[in-house]
């Protein structure tokens, strides 16, 4: 649950990044981060946030930042590629 005023994670920014970097589906991501492809679907459709912990092993294994997934940034990475 989101507390006023606090970054919300994206689930837009989850999967647009992920097709953006090459890994076509779900399951890929999942492997890269060890954790269920289920988990990635939830996050994806909005149902649930992942664990702060978790959005780095995102940001790291999608190459992009934990403030473009957290909504605080446009910027999917620092090349000014811009992607909402």
């Amino acid at each position: 649950m989101a507390v006023e005023g606090e970054p919300t994670f994206r689930a837009d920014r989850l999967r647009s990044a992920r097709l953006a970097r090459g890994i076509k589906t779900q399951a890929e991501l999942a492997a890269l981060i060890e954790v269920r492809e289920s988990m990635i679907s939830t996050w994806e459709r909005g149902l649930h946030e992942p664990r702060l912990a978790i959005v780095s092993k995102l940001a790291r294994a999608l190459r992009c930042s934990s403030d473009y997934l957290l909504g605080l940034t446009e910027e999917l990475d620092g090349s000014g590629q811009a992607r909402s």
